[in-house]
């Protein structure tokens, strides 16, 4: 009776060991962090610089004006989800199904697929402009972004409220949040008032860009929901 006992409970604790350690391997890797890589298809690789935050991706390209949208589903270290490439006007190109792989804190590798196309992603983590300590009071101030397309002037206020003006007469409003401190990561949510775009809602992923003791640059690609459109802001800070 006794060796039935100690057979049990022997058994008992390995079971609960084997749960344990399964449990702890299924734990999902966070795909948080900024990236630089490469689209690969039949007929190009084009170099890219993306943006990720809780299942969303935004990037845009570093040779054109490309820009790219995803959401990653992450289970363990395997991915899955969707990636679109999209044309200048950030208006979608190809939507493709994601499959792929996940090394935390080092690089994403996924295929891609679509109705008679096909692609390789690579992503590689960029710990010089991800792992900085980013704290709201870092982002105030009054940020430009000139271009042919968009003249706009965005303040970050230190309780992290968003006012904007641009030159077609849109007024942006909205909210700055940093999810976590430790990495150099924020959000953006916008509603765009006033203009051609009143009514419209924009979610950025943005990335402090810092040069000495007062210089700044926000690297901000952002999804306008209403139009499903990607842009690729960078601001400068003026004061």
């Amino acid at each position: 009776m006794k060796m039935q006992n100690l057979l049990a409970l022997s058994l008992t604790l390995l079971l609960g060991a084997c749960h344990d350690y399964e449990r702890v391997d299924r734990t999902d890797a966070s795909a948080d962090g900024v990236y630089r890589g490469v689209l690969s298809d039949a007929t190009a690789h084009k170099s890219l610089h993306a943006h990720a935050l809780d299942g969303l991706v935004l990037g845009f390209g570093l040779d054109d004006d490309a820009r790219y949208s995803g959401q990653l589903t992450v289970h363990g270290h395997t991915l899955s989800g969707r990636f679109d490439t999209r044309d200048t006007d950030g208006q979608l190109r190809t939507a493709y199904r994601l499959e792929g792989h996940l090394i935390e804190g080092e690089r994403i590798e996924a295929s891609l697929f679509a109705p008679r196309h096909q692609a390789e992603l690579s992503l590689f983590y960029s710990a010089q402009d991800t792992n900085r300590y980013l704290e709201l009071a870092d982002l105030r101030g009054v940020y430009v972004l000139e271009s042919a397309e968009l003249n706009l002037s965005l303040s970050i206020y230190p309780d992290g409220d968003i006012e904007g003006y641009d030159s077609a007469g849109c007024g942006y409003f909205g909210r700055v949040g940093v999810p976590d401190h430790r990495r150099n990561l924020f959000e953006v949510s916008i509603a765009i008032e006033g203009c051609g775009l009143d009514g419209e809602y924009a979610f950025g992923i943005g990335n402090l860009e810092r040069h000495g003791p007062y210089g700044a640059t926000l690297v901000l690609p952002i999804w306008l929901d209403e139009s499903d459109r990607v842009e690729s802001w960078v601001l400068e800070r003026r004061s």
